[in-house]
Parts: structure tokens; C-alpha cells; sequence
């Protein structure tokens, strides 16, 4: 377990590019809550940027971003990508 936790660490401060720091974390109850931590920061920075797109997006009034969007739907359909990835 002790390993599986440090490994999970090691992993999610690399993916979240949350660095090593240097402050260490001892025990495994910090790693966990240091997980929670990355985790829940990562689903708000994409939240934050998602919510941004759509702002951009609803401000183009060209239309362009909306053409392009649903080209790109369009393709992902002829060549049958699956429904969770479109």
C-alpha cells in the first residue's frame, strides 16, 4: 500500500504539473489529501477555462467558431468515432 500511494503521488503531481516542491510529504495521509487536493484543482482550472471558451465562443459573431465546431462533429461522425469521444 505504501507504494502504491507514493506512486499515485509521484503520478498526479506530475500529470497536474503540480511539481515536488520542497515541502515532503510523510505519510500516506498526506499524500491522500494532497491527491484530493490536485484533483479538485485540476476539475476547477478546467471548469474556469471551459466556462471562458464558451464566453469566447457566444462573443464570435461570425459564426465561425460555430461552422467549424460542427465541420469537425460532422467528420468525427463519418469516419465513426465513438459518441464519448466526439
Amino acid at each position: 500500500m505504501y507504494e502504491y500511494m507514493i506512486s499515485m503521488n509521484w503520478g498526479l503531481q506530475t500529470i497536474t504539473s503540480v511539481g515536488y516542491g520542497d515541502t515532503a510529504i510523510v505519510n500516506n495521509w498526506e499524500r491522500m489529501i494532497a491527491s484530493i487536493i490536485m484533483v479538485a484543482g485540476l476539475i476547477l482550472f478546467t471548469v474556469a477555462n471551459a466556462s471562458l471558451m464558451t464566453i469566447a465562443a457566444d462573443l464570435d459573431e461570425s459564426g465561425a467558431y460555430n461552422d467549424k465546431v460542427d465541420g469537425l462533429i460532422y467528420a468525427s461522425k463519418e469516419v465513426d468515432v465513438p459518441r464519448l469521444l466526439q
